[in-house]
């Protein structure tokens, strides 16, 4: 008896059993964050929310194949000794690997500044060294 499988493929995921991770291959699609995370926090140590607004990063996480990246940022006034009314709220940004070693995203900002009736969005460009 001959039997024929048909489109059974590995796992994606790089993180199952007999996957990529086991084999000792690297998939060649991971986001050039990859190997440079400490440059991508210096950039972020550098981008508006830090810069303008006083904030600093809480947490980054990267997708399986760092094509994304989450980042969190937290302001200091965000501490149960400040007046509830008074604490600015974490900030978020998804920033995608556009294909030229650049992270993207943009945010709108989640506090209100007085004056302003429309704030626009801040955007968060992340630029790493070329493979």
């Amino acid at each position: 008896m001959l039997a024929l499988l048909v489109g059974c493929a590995a796992p994606r995921s790089g993180r199952g059993q007999g996957d990529q991770a086991d084999s000792g291959l690297v998939s060649t699609n991971q986001g050039p964050a990859h190997r440079h995370q400490t440059e991508f926090r210096e950039e972020l140590s550098q981008s508006i929310p830090v810069r303008e607004f006083g904030y600093r990063i809480k947490d980054l996480r990267f997708s399986e194949d760092y094509q994304k990246a989450l980042v969190v940022f937290t302001h200091p006034s965000n501490m149960a000794s400040v007046p509830q009314n008074q604490r600015r709220p974490d900030w978020e940004f998804i920033l995608e690997h556009d294909s030229f070693a650049r992270y993207v995203g943009m945010s709108m900002q989640p506090f209100y500044t007085p004056g302003t009736a429309s704030t626009p969005p801040v955007r968060i460009t992340v630029t790493l060294p070329q493979p």
